[in-house]
């Protein structure tokens, strides 16, 4: 072995000794409900669009869907327009799964605003740990106090919760379906009440060699 490998392991050594309990003990991925917001213009919206922030919805959010559709106030029949657009989208987010849609117009005086769509919803995101710092080295000029604070472990704890397709899975929620819970409930219930059941025509380890 080279002399800068040894002398790399031993570094390491060094500073894992070094250690306290609590920079190597690490607390689990944060699941926070968060309210998420998506301030668009309304020539920006088609239906791709629609059907994209439908999917979102559905892998990190439960609850109703808020859809705010501005529209100039004042101006003949942009009330009605604002209205006629706001049942369209609901109707693609409704047809995309979104099951509770809830559309409202909203007059704006300022034409900067006028023409602006915001779609808002519950979300889970997941988080690095509460308290956990970034690992020394990713803004530059850290000395050794923030080293000795940082939590080893806490920069791959914030990369994993950047991969966790669906927050809510880390809330321990049940993946059981209706069918499959009903079909489990039969078989303890036939346990329960004494019913005897059929045996299988099945091969048995005493039948192998026979």
């Amino acid at each position: 072995m080279k002399y800068g490998s040894k002398f790399a392991i031993l570094l390491v050594a060094v500073g894992l000794s070094a250690c306290s309990a609590s920079q190597v003990s690490v607390d689990r991925i944060q699941v926070e409900q968060t309210v998420q917001s998506i301030v668009l213009e309304r020539d920006e919206i088609n239906e791709n669009m629609l059907a994209r922030l439908a999917d979102d919805y559905k892998k990190t959010s439960e609850g109703g869907m808020d859809v705010f559709v501005s529209y100039p106030n004042g101006l003949m029949g942009a009330e009605a327009q604002a209205t006629r657009t706001a049942r369209h989208y609901k109707h693609v987010l409704q047809d995309k799964g979104v099951a509770q849609v809830n559309v409202m117009t909203v007059p704006m005086d300022s034409p900067e605003y006028d023409q602006r769509v915001i779609i808002s919803y519950k979300g889970y995101t997941a988080e690095a740990p509460k308290d956990c710092g970034r690992i020394p080295g990713v803004w530059g000029g850290e000395g050794i106090d923030e080293i000795k604070k940082y939590q080893i472990g806490c920069e791959h704890m914030r990369y994993t919760s950047k991969m966790v397709a669906d927050p809510r899975d880390l809330l321990g929620k049940s993946r059981t379906q209706d069918g499959d819970a009903r079909r489990a409930g039969n078989v303890v219930e036939a346990y329960q009440t004494g019913e005897p059941l059929p045996e299988l025509d099945i091969s048995t380890a005493s039948d192998v060699g026979q």
